[in-house]
């Protein structure tokens, strides 16, 4: 009987393996082409939970952003899209001291309309409009000082204007269109059923070597017959990065090297995302990033929600 068993799971497993090598035989990805003068609408919702525990003192931190924006699709160029993207909605809750200087920068780009040109996948490559950008949130200053706004919120206005006098065009692109570089992510990607694309990116620790974070995007289900299609990104930090980091801590802390036996840092992040028509409609995120050094530890629990639905 065990070997009956055996063969009837290796029978289903052939079976399984042969129709998901024609499913992706059979897969054809649709080309992300929204027509010209299309608009949507983008929800991001983004959860946050922080725990920590330093030097025996326990804190909870929670805050909600949100942001409703608009995109249009302008037109057509040889290199894909010319955008046009503004945020039309957007709210902080938290019990933080900052929350106030959050809003006000929040604040200070609503209503803004940013221009940009992107690629044939939709991703953002540069600003077109980036004086215009700067001219709005300079007047948000002028509004703030004329009505004698608290100086915590006024600074921080001041301090968004500051970073935008310092980024050209294509880092702009990155910074002043909240999701757009990550839904363009799925969109004309080129992947197959069966096949898995990595990355690997630097994250700043600013306390010694950069975290190397590997990303791996896979297709989790695709259906040929309508073209859609749902992605898995996964996201982990590289160990050797981790140790890389952690002697450096230690190092910094003069501390011996078998404290490291004492730290830990993690991330575990998965993203679904939707994509229909060549274009992606929801991405849901949860991620949770801990630490432990020489006891002090971290806990950061994200849950982002996005969608992208037609303007009425």
């Amino acid at each position: 009987m065990p070997n009956r068993r055996r063969n009837w799971t290796l029978v289903f497993a052939a079976v399984a393996a042969s129709g998901f090598a024609a499913a992706a035989a059979d897969w054809i990805e649709p080309r992300y082409q929204p027509a010209v003068g299309s608009r949507w609408i983008i929800q991001r919702d983004l959860f946050k939970e922080e725990r920590r525990n330093e030097n025996g003192v326990a804190s909870l931190r929670k805050n909600i952003l949100r942001i409703t924006s608009e995109l249009t699709i302008e037109g057509k160029t040889a290199e894909g899209f010319r955008l046009a993207y503004r945020r039309t909605q957007s709210s902080y809750e938290s019990e933080d001291t900052d929350a106030p200087a959050m809003r006000a920068s929040l604040a200070a780009l609503e209503n803004v309309l940013v221009r940009a040109a992107a690629d044939a996948s939709g991703k953002p490559l540069r600003v077109e409009n980036l004086e215009d950008v700067r001219k709005a949130v300079g007047k948000m200053i002028d509004r703030l000082a004329a009505a004698g706004e608290n100086p915590q919120v006024a600074a921080a206005v001041r301090k968004l204007f500051s970073r935008l006098t310092k980024i050209d065009a294509a880092q702009a692109a990155e910074e002043l269109l909240d999701e757009l570089p990550a839904l363009a992510l799925t969109q004309n990607t080129g992947l197959h059923p069966g096949e898995m694309r990595r990355r690997e990116v630097e994250e700043p620790s600013g306390i010694g070597p950069p975290l190397v974070k590997t990303i791996a995007l896979s297709i989790a289900s695709a259906d040929p017959a309508s073209g859609d299609v749902r992605f898995r990104l996964e996201e982990h930090i590289d160990p050797d990065s981790i140790l890389r980091f952690l002697a450096a801590v230690a190092s910094q802390l003069g501390r011996d090297p078998n404290d490291l036996k004492k730290m830990e840092i993690a991330l575990d992040g998965k993203t679904d995302i939707e994509v229909s028509g060549g274009m992606t409609r929801a991405l849901h995120r949860h991620s949770t990033t801990s630490s432990n050094l020489l006891g002090n530890t971290v806990v950061i629990a994200d849950r982002k929600e996005v969608t992208v639905r037609p303007a009425q």
